[in-house]
C-alpha cells in the first residue's frame, strides 16, 4: 500500500466512525427525549463520545484507535447479534468493519512508509555533513590545555 492509499483508507475509517458517532448521539438525544429506538438508551450517549473520540483518533493517524474501533465495533455487534438477537443489518455491518478494518491497515501502512522516509532522510542529511578527518580532531592534550585555560580564566 502506498501512501496515498493509506491516507485515503484512514480517510474512510474515520469518516465511518464519525458517521456511527453522530448517529449514536442524536439517535441517544432522541431517546433522552422519551422515544425509543432500537434498545439505544440516554447512557448511549457516552457510547456516541467515546465513538467521536476514536474517531479523532484515527483521523490523527493513530495504529492503536484504529484497532480499537475495529474490535469495538466488531464486539459490539457480536454481542448485538449473539446475545440481543438482533440480526438484521448484518450487510451494514459487515460493511464497516470492512472500512475499520482498512483503517488499521493504513494507519500501520502510513507509520511504516513515513517511518522508513524518515530514516532515508536522516541518513542522507548524515551522508552529507562532512565528518572530520583525524588531523582536524582535536587532540586530548590541546582539549585539556583549553579547558585549563577557560577555567583560569574564570569562564
Amino acid at each position: 500500500m502506498d501512501l496515498i492509499k493509506a491516507n485515503k483508507a484512514i480517510k474512510a475509517a474515520g469518516g465511518a466512525a464519525v458517521f456511527i458517532g453522530i448517529l449514536t448521539l442524536i439517535v441517544s438525544v432522541i431517546a433522552g427525549l422519551g422515544y425509543s429506538f432500537a434498545g439505544i438508551t440516554v447512557w448511549s450517549l457516552f457510547d456516541a463520545v467515546f465513538i467521536l473520540g476514536i474517531a479523532y483518533g484515527i483521523y490523527k493517524k493513530s495504529r492503536a484507535c484504529a484497532v480499537i474501533m475495529f474490535v469495538y465495533w466488531a464486539g459490539s455487534k457480536i454481542y448485538s447479534f449473539a446475545v440481543e438477537g438482533q440480526t438484521g443489518g448484518i450487510p451494514i455491518a459487515l460493511l464497516f468493519a470492512y472500512f475499520f478494518l482498512q483503517g488499521i491497515i493504513g494507519t500501520f501502512a502510513y507509520r511504516q512508509i513515513t517511518d522508513a522516509k524518515t530514516k532515508a532522510e536522516q541518513k542522507d542529511e548524515q551522508s552529507r555533513q562532512p565528518s572530520m578527518s583525524v588531523q582536524e580532531q582535536p587532540s586530548q592534550e590541546q582539549s585539556v590545555q583549553e579547558h585549563s585555560y577557560a577555567s583560569w580564566r574564570g569562564l
